[in-house]
């Protein structure tokens, strides 16, 4: 038979329980632990202060882009709680990318050891959070940094319907804005190669991240913010986010150029070796298109052809193209003073 709280208890947990430690409010009321939490958190609708936290919040709080990166894998992997005062955050990952779990539990200071979850033993924790046989998680509450950090970055507990605007960054520290993106990416985006009509792999790659159609507007305003932070103009072929055929928002980068730069970004910012490797090493930073890779040879075999003392009309026969071309690529490349070009010299302008 259980028994009744008295008033006493009720009128110690709603004075005490917030601040003091928990060896403290057992020796004061002669109950089990998980009954004092219940009836704390779901009769009095109090809870402890962030003193007791099993993490460092204010790690979040920074204005670092590594900081900024986790808050973005968060807006896309983690799950926050404000709901009856809880202020909670857990992060579920899957087996195969437990050591950027274990990242980001060093980076938060993270006090328990983390460990493998079986299916039921994680519902228990974190309720039914995702679909993984087995994860790693890591969870935690602050009731008094989590809701700084909840509305500095406008994150609500329902943030896959209702996401966050992230336009101030944009505007106050790019930098910043691009870092809290590739969290965004490494939490809900993948990297894939290109592939051939022949189902054969080809060595370009590209960027897909598809969420609720809510997300639109935020994958516009990225969109357009990447191409011109990266300052490549986006080719007029390239898709603009959209809905896709099950109303979810949709954004594509598929532009090679574009993607070795945000690569070398992410070098540059020192966060290599905090992302994804296992997407962001799909991106080659030799990578030549095939575009690239014609105009190349074009431009070494017009030279050493040239230094042969060969014409116009023998380059542009050995190359495959007209004299029209040969002339455009020794002008552009200023090839002018190497060896005469036979009769056709003139024609070049």
């Amino acid at each position: 038979m259980q028994i009744k709280w008295s008033k006493e208890e009720d009128e110690f947990l709603i004075e005490n329980y917030p601040h003091i430690t928990k060896e403290q409010i057992l020796e004061k009321i002669n109950r089990s632990w998980g009954a004092i939490v219940k009836h704390a958190n779901e009769t009095l609708h109090i809870v402890r202060n962030g003193i007791f936290s099993q993490a460092n919040v204010l790690k979040l709080l920074e204005e670092t882009p590594i900081a900024y990166y986790y808050v973005g894998f968060l807006l896309a992997d983690g799950h926050f709680n404000n709901l009856n005062g809880s202020n909670d955050l857990k992060l579920v990952l899957a087996e195969e990318d437990r050591q950027n779990l274990e990242n980001f539990a060093k980076y938060v200071e993270f006090k328990k050891e983390t460990k493998l979850y079986s299916k039921a033993e994680k519902r228990e924790i974190v309720g039914n959070l995702c679909n993984a046989q087995d994860s790693y998680v890591v969870n935690f509450s602050d009731q008094i940094n989590m809701p700084v950090l909840m509305k500095k970055f406008d994150i609500s507990h329902i943030k896959t319907y209702v996401p966050p605007n992230l336009t101030w960054i944009r505007e106050q520290n790019p930098d910043l804005y691009f870092c809290l993106w590739i969290g965004f990416i490494d939490g809900d985006g993948s990297i894939s190669y290109n592939m051939n009509p022949d189902r054969s792999f080809r060595e370009s790659c590209h960027i897909a991240i598809n969420c609720h159609k809510s997300w639109e507007n935020n994958f516009i305003e990225f969109e357009d913010f990447i191409y011109n932070y990266s300052n490549i103009k986006k080719h007029k072929r390239r898709k603009d986010p959209e809905l896709n055929k099950r109303k979810n928002a949709s954004l594509q980068l598929a532009d090679m150029n574009l993607l070795i730069k945000i690569k070398q970004k992410i070098i540059d910012f020192g966060l290599y070796n905090v992302v994804m490797s296992r997407k962001w090493d799909i991106i080659k930073m030799d990578y030549e298109g095939e575009r690239s890779r014609k105009t190349n040879f074009k431009i070494k075999t017009t030279t050493d052809m040239l230094k042969e003392g060969k014409n116009l009309k023998d380059i542009s026969k050995f190359i495959g193209c007209t004299e029209d071309s040969i002339t455009q690529i020794i002008n552009r490349e200023n090839l002018h003073s190497l060896k005469k070009f036979g009769r056709n010299y003139k024609t070049v302008r």
